[in-house]
């Protein structure tokens, strides 16, 4: 059998961004756009974004232009990270509620006291709080 070389992955994005931001980009990359590139994964749709930052971006091809938004695919270097983004109505994301205390509207039943050690009642304080647990 011959001996089969493993062939190198490249990753890429696809993704839609304004005609704007496509000039931007050039013919072969990032260009002089400069920061995190935002690609939205449905046109017209900002509910799901794909953010790559520059220096993560190996090259972008361009594709066609439709209602102000232009098809991109966006070549990834080695070991590049992206990040993503799902925005929408909680409700419709199945998110669930989080017990934060930082947002009650009530004042939680929490009580702290604090007696300074040099006081001189701290020694009795500190006894009286060792008899009660």
């Amino acid at each position: 059998m011959a001996n089969i070389e493993q062939q190198a992955a490249t990753y890429a994005v696809i993704g839609y961004v304004p005609d704007e931001v496509a000039k931007s980009l050039g013919a072969g990359g990032s260009g002089g756009y400069g920061k995190a590139l935002e690609l939205r994964i449905k046109r017209g749709s900002d509910q799901e974004i794909v953010r790559v930052q520059p220096d993560h971006i190996a090259g972008v091809l361009h594709g066609a232009s439709q209602e102000g938004e232009t098809g991109i695919q966006v070549f990834l270097k080695e070991n590049a990270t992206v990040e993503t983004l799902s925005r929408g109505i909680a409700s419709e994301l199945h998110l669930k509620g989080i017990s934060d205390p930082n947002v009650w509207w009530h004042h939680p039943p929490v009580v702290s006291i604090f007696v300074h050690p040099q006081d001189p009642r701290f020694p009795k304080f500190l006894a009286d709080l060792q008899l009660k647990a």
